[in-house]
């Protein structure tokens, strides 16, 4: 029981219910710093509106680290029409020409999903998906011809007291845990809110968008990192697991 593989994956998208990106600017240096530091790889599921905004820092991303689709804007495919196919054959164009390489995988924003989504999909020769959740029961009835990459937790437990060790006990219980941040997770979300009119009952209401986010959020990201690297386990792109399971079948 356990595993000696995880992937770690990051959507990159604006900001937290805002049309901010302070994550792409101040967030995604300091994962990227911590990657680095540990000598690991992860996925990074990016929109083709960041990639627009920011062609030069995905260009330097998909240097080390493998870029997927994360759809042209942050809007959801539990519904989906032929605008939303374009955009999404847009991105995914986008994205190639960017990184100089084939975009394999998709992650649907919100993890909202339909099966017409993953005909598309299969339509624009993506090769892989992990947009299903075990945690997302209506995700279960769901049947897709590409490769899926469950995720194993909600993101947003691992910013709450004890989010921590359920991640390393969930890790050490499954098989190959897939789990996904953001890089606006990396700033403190509360600093976004500042001049949203209903500024306390946003923060009192919903903790789980900024609680431990910033610095905090590096800090945990790093224990966890470390923990999971002390005990033997390595980390994977969803490029090279995919790979793997395409040569070996």
């Amino acid at each position: 029981m356990g595993s000696q593989q995880i992937v770690l994956t990051f959507d990159i998208e604006n900001d937290c219910s805002s049309d901010s990106f302070e994550g792409i600017r101040l967030g995604l240096p300091k994962i990227l710093r911590l990657l680095r530091k540990y000598k690991i790889t992860a996925t990074f599921f990016v929109t083709g509106e960041v990639a627009e905004r920011f062609p030069k820092v995905i260009q330097n991303l998909s240097a080390n680290y493998e870029v997927g689709c994360h759809g042209f804007y942050h809007e959801s495919f539990n519904k989906i029409d032929p605008r939303k196919v374009k955009l999404l054959k847009s991105a995914k164009q986008l994205l190639e020409e960017i990184t100089g390489a084939p975009i394999l995988g998709f992650r649907a924003p919100y993890l909202k999903v339909s099966q017409e989504l993953f005909n598309a999909l299969v339509k624009l020769n993506f090769k892989y998906d992990s947009s299903l959740a075990w945690f997302k029961i209506n995700h279960w009835r769901l049947s897709s011809r590409l490769k899926e990459f469950w995720l194993m937790f909600p993101n947003v437990y691992f910013r709450f007291p004890l989010g921590l060790s359920l991640f390393k006990i969930g890790c050490f219980l499954n098989k190959l845990p897939v789990l996904y941040f953001h890089p606006w997770e990396g700033i403190d979300v509360r600093s976004l809110f500042l001049n949203h009119p209903n500024y306390f009952r946003v923060i009192f209401t919903r903790p789980d968008r900024w609680l431990n986010s910033g610095d905090q959020f590096i800090f945990l990201l790093s224990k966890f990192i470390k923990f999971q690297i002390k005990h033997g386990v390595t980390f994977q792109t969803l490029r090279d697991l995919y790979s793997e399971i395409s040569n070996s079948s």
